[in-house]
């Protein structure tokens, strides 16, 4: 029983070695879900409850402008994760999953 229970174990991490490998963006925004909830949460707080706008401010020949970004993106930057990275890993992720199932 405690060699399998063992065995399972390895098996886990060697697993998540792979993943990480493989797969680090992936990885490294899985590792930070619990932040990445929170901040999006506070993002939309301050939208909807405080009725704040996160903007960059760029001069333009007409004066100031205003750019707003999407949550998850200023927060996929603010966790320097890269979302065109990310998205590769995730359809890698698919096509192996595919592989495995068929």
């Amino acid at each position: 029983m405690a060699e399998n229970i063992r065995a399972d174990a390895d098996r886990a991490a060697a697993l998540r070695k792979e993943r990480a490998e493989k797969y680090p963006t992936c990885e490294k925004l899985a590792a930070a879900g619990d932040e990445r909830r929170a901040l999006l949460q506070f993002l939309e707080w301050l939208r909807e409850e405080k009725k704040y706008v996160v903007a960059e401010r760029v001069d333009t020949f007409s004066g100031l402008s205003f750019i707003t970004q999407n949550d998850d993106r200023l927060v996929l930057e603010y966790l320097e994760s890269d979302e065109q990275q990310l998205e590769e890993e995730r359809r890698a992720m698919l096509e192996d999953l595919q592989e495995k199932a068929g």
